[in-house]
């Protein structure tokens, strides 16, 4: 009933109990035009987030990182988390994206 009508940013993935596989979070930001729309700069951020997700998930840890302290990204919440994943990942390979 919402589909189109909020704008909503894929956050991460999370493991539920009772679930074999894991469930994506997503981040509840506005709605397309109405009385709470994004800016374009919010949008901006989105798509550089969204890059860097995508880079993260493919194990491209700098490329990601990179992503996430880029100017668009860098002061942005879940950005700056991942980029704190993405430093462990590259201090300390043996690490699984799953414990981080």
């Amino acid at each position: 009933a919402t589909k189109g009508k909020v704008v909503v940013r894929e956050i991460d993935w999370i493991k539920v109990v009772g679930k074999k596989k894991p469930v994506k979070i997503y981040e509840l930001q506005g709605t397309n035009g109405g009385d709470f729309p994004i800016s374009s700069e919010q949008e901006d951020i989105n798509n550089e987030f969204a890059r860097g997700l995508a880079l993260y998930r493919s194990r491209k840890w700098k490329e990601a990182l990179d992503v996430f302290e880029g100017p668009v990204c860098a002061n942005d919440g879940p950005s700056i988390s991942f980029s704190e994943r993405c430093k462990s990942l590259m201090a300390d390979p043996s690490i699984s994206p799953k414990e981080n």
